[in-house]
């Protein structure tokens, strides 16, 4: 076997680590930046120090060039998103995240914050983003992170339908006028590390992984269901540690009009079936 000349060597060493430089400088790792605009290939992000929250540019769905500003936890497959600017409105590859001349943090046409005369963007520990007096821990989406404020504050699914605004879970369908279908006695205030959440008037209650040292968060489903999930660093999965619906199909909207509501095969899914004698008509939300 013959030796590779020393001079091939010395120049493959140098290309790899020229690659791995450039590689390095085109990514920020930092938890703060300065750097404006900011677009989707510039294949940049944010990492909080304590390394648990990411924030950065996200492709959208199955989409191959939209993307959404998102804050989502770091390391974790698939990704679990906390926060989001533009849930609702995906951004092209073009679009960027930039200063305006009055010191307003803009994603295109999107507003992001209020003016700050500190063009500085952080990502904390906690996970919340700020940029100057803003936080999106003020404008949650549809989750909440231990030791977030939940006091006046409304969850909401991206479609609008199902909210939660501290004490009641809403139906907001387009069939019927806005519905309650679960109130707290006392209305949420916060959770915290151990699993302990925190309810006015001193009240509070204790998820099923209470005690145990892990990530957790409170989502608001796209199905309507408010749920504190655990991550469980062995299997990777986030678990259900508390909800408050525990029956899915008393939970408004689960069906459409003249739908009967059944549970499927698992605990988390629900089949929507005509009554006896009747059918799916194409194109209808009922039954006929």
């Amino acid at each position: 076997m013959s030796i590779p000349n020393p001079l091939f060597l010395i120049i493959l060493f140098t290309f790899f680590i020229f690659s791995q430089s450039a590689y390095s400088q085109n990514q920020s790792t930092s938890s703060s930046t300065s750097k404006f605009p900011w677009s989707p290939p510039d294949n940049r992000f944010l990492i909080s120090n304590n390394s648990i929250f990411a924030a950065g540019f996200l492709l959208a769905g199955n989409t191959t060039n939209r993307y959404i500003f998102s804050v989502y936890y770091h390391n974790i497959t698939p990704t679990t998103t906390i926060w989001s600017v533009n849930d609702n409105s995906p951004v092209n590859a073009s679009s960027s995240l930039f200063i305006t001349t009055s010191g307003e943090l803009r994603l295109g046409d999107i507003p992001f914050s209020g003016n700050s005369s500190s063009p500085i963007l952080s990502l904390k520990d906690d996970g919340s983003l700020s940029f100057g007096s803003w936080s999106s821990f003020q404008y949650p989406t549809n989750t909440i992170v231990p030791n977030q404020n939940i006091t006046g504050k409304t969850l909401s699914v991206r479609n609008g339908a199902f909210q939660f605004d501290g004490t009641s879970l809403i139906y907001n369908g387009s069939y019927d006028a806005p519905t309650s279908y679960y109130q707290s006695p006392n209305a949420f205030m916060s959770f915290d590390d151990s699993g302990t959440v925190k309810l006015q008037n001193g009240a509070s209650f204790i998820t099923s992984d209470f005690g145990d040292k892990t990530l957790r968060r409170l989502k608001l489903d796209d199905n309507g269901n408010l749920r504190i999930y655990g991550f469980d660093s062995g299997s990777g999965q986030w678990n259900v540690v508390w909800q408050a619906v525990p029956e899915l199909c008393t939970i408004k909207g689960s069906c459409k009009p003249n739908y009967i509501c059944m549970y499927g095969e698992t605990y988390d899914t629900t089949v929507c079936d005509c009554p006896p004698g009747f059918h799916r008509v194409s194109g209808l939300d009922g039954e006929e």
